[in-house]
């Protein structure tokens, strides 16, 4: 029960996250970003009980949640939260050179991304 407990939780934060890239897409960020946040609060919850292989998997999906959730920080122009999320993603994968050059890119913008 407790690994179909996570398992059950993973698939539903899975959907989230589908979701949330499909209303990018569609352009509602502000619901696209509620989805994230709310599956990147229940993975956070299980990732201290999980094993090394099921912790490999919250973190690769908690890193394409803060992703998506940055890119709809970005369109809202909310570039302060943008970059706490970039900033995140790349303390997860610091090797990721998307990662890295979003980071940097936004940190460029810093100046006139708008106070």
């Amino acid at each position: 029960p407790p690994a179909a407990v996570t398992g059950g939780v993973q698939f539903r934060c899975q959907c989230l996250s589908n979701r949330a890239a499909c209303l990018l897409k569609l352009g509602d960020f502000s619901r696209a970003i509620d989805d994230c946040t709310a599956a990147m609060a229940a993975v956070r919850t299980g990732l201290s009980e999980q094993g090394e292989a099921e912790r490999a998997r919250s973190e690769t999906l908690l890193l394409k949640l803060l992703l998506r959730r940055a890119a709809a920080y970005v369109e809202l122009s909310r570039f302060e939260d943008a970059l706490g999320e970039y900033e995140e993603a790349h303390k997860l994968a610091p090797d990721n050179a998307g990662v890295s050059d979003a980071l940097s890119q936004l940190r460029a913008r810093g100046g006139q991304a708008g106070q």
